[in-house]
């Protein structure tokens, strides 16, 4: 005999389900045969037990079938499993979670490295090869989206975050780059230490009318500035994102 069960993978793969079987008399009413259980559980005395579900509990009860004019005995056997996640944990959530904190980190390697941009791109692929993988392992669920389904895509689109937001410092690395030689190139000549004073703030005059972006307080350019909030917001905003994602998946699926 074969049956199956209507899932709720919302929590997969911590997931727990209540099937029901039910058998139904439809040739012989109640007053003709009435069925009695022995127990009001299920005898798994012969049950053999599967790596991939652990048996909960099990019920029995008699119940009927109403119709218009007779009443038919049904009895209604329920079981409710859970799954075992250990395999699903270790061969795809911890590597793909472990994957995607590595985005955080893109932050911390120098810009002049020249390795940047390529981990990013190097963590996404491994990502997206994670992700393709685990995919076809999900049960295609009916009802709903399960939360590990909108975790993982929401992993996958920080990484795509971390990586843009890493291209664009990268340019403003070299754009600061090419303006710093420029300025050096363009440096005024020396003055006489009794015109010390004046000579540099004619020089500090020269510098701004050249450069628009230099700026004589704190002698950090606008591309500089930008870099390094672009360094700083990026890693809180990549970092953050992971940290309330990821906990709101694990207590989503042990609530």
């Amino acid at each position: 005999m074969t049956t199956s069960c209507n899932l709720d993978l919302d929590k997969y793969p911590f997931d727990e389900q209540t099937c029901f079987i039910e058998f139904v008399n439809v040739q012989y009413t109640r007053e003709e045969v009435d069925i009695v259980i022995a127990q009001d559980t299920i005898d798994t005395s012969f049950f053999t037990k599967n790596y991939g579900w652990e048996l909960l509990e099990t019920t029995a009860n008699v119940n009927y079938f109403l119709t218009e004019n007779e009443n038919y005995p049904r009895v209604v056997f329920t079981l409710k499993l859970k799954r075992r996640p250990s395999f699903f944990v270790i061969n795809d959530i911890f590597p793909t979670v472990a994957l995607s904190l590595l985005n955080c980190f893109v932050f911390i390697v120098p810009l002049d490295s020249g390795e940047k941009i390529s981990f990013g791109i190097s963590v996404l692929l491994a990502l997206a090869v994670f992700l393709s993988n685990t995919s076809t392992k999900l049960p295609h669920a009916t009802d709903g989206t399960p939360a590990l389904t909108k975790y993982l895509g929401i992993l996958f689109a920080n990484s795509i975050i971390a990586v843009i937001i890493t291209i664009i410092n990268f340019r403003l690395h070299r754009y600061v780059n090419d303006h710093s030689k420029e300025n050096i190139n363009n440096k005024p000549q020396p003055t006489p230490a009794a015109s010390t004073n004046v000579q540099h703030e004619d020089n500090i005059n020269k510098m701004e009318e050249k450069d628009p972006y230099y700026t004589n307080s704190s002698y950090i350019t606008i591309p500089e500035r930008m870099l390094m909030y672009t360094e700083m917001l990026g890693f809180i905003l990549i970092t953050g994102t992971w940290c309330a994602i990821t906990a709101w998946f694990f207590i989503h699926v042990n609530s």
